[in-house]
């Protein structure tokens, strides 16, 4: 019977030592699991903000298109028909008059149209020869003999 009691005393130190392994075991699942249920949480989460966004987006996506489309009817219905007078809605564009100033008095008197010179040079060429000296000329008035 020794030989049982011996047997049965291993038998119970490895049922502890395997039972110590099975608990850390437990233990590290445990751990995992709670990991895995925060991702999940988070995940849940996720979907539901971006959820509203996407709902809101395709709103105003719709809002516009409706725009969008009313003015295409609008623009291909005045292209089919000839142009008229603009549509009572809206009121049309009047300038505002304003009163002309009078010309202003300029203080410098204009240029004479034709210039005439009382002195008329002889030689009307520009360049003058080197070997003719340029001299100034005069006209000179004939007088009538005196009464005698």
């Amino acid at each position: 019977m020794g030989e049982v009691k011996e047997d049965i005393l291993e038998n119970l130190v490895d049922l502890q030592d395997v039972l110590s392994h099975l608990a850390v075991k437990v233990d590290d699942l445990a751990k995992n699991v709670e990991k895995l249920l925060k991702l999940f949480n988070e995940a849940a989460q996720s979907f539901k903000e971006p959820e509203h966004d996407l709902q809101n987006t395709i709103k105003t996506l719709l809002d516009q298109n409706k725009i969008i489309a009313k003015g295409i009817s609008i623009i291909e219905e005045r292209l089919r028909t000839p142009y008229q007078q603009p549509p009572q809605a809206y009121p049309q564009y009047q300038a505002p008059q304003y009163q002309q100033a009078p010309p202003a008095q300029s203080r410098y008197t204009p240029f004479p149209q034709k210039m005439t010179p009382s002195i008329a040079p002889k030689n009307t060429s520009p360049i003058s020869t080197p070997s003719q000296p340029k001299q100034p000329e005069t006209q000179v008035k004939k007088t009538k003999p005196l009464p005698t």
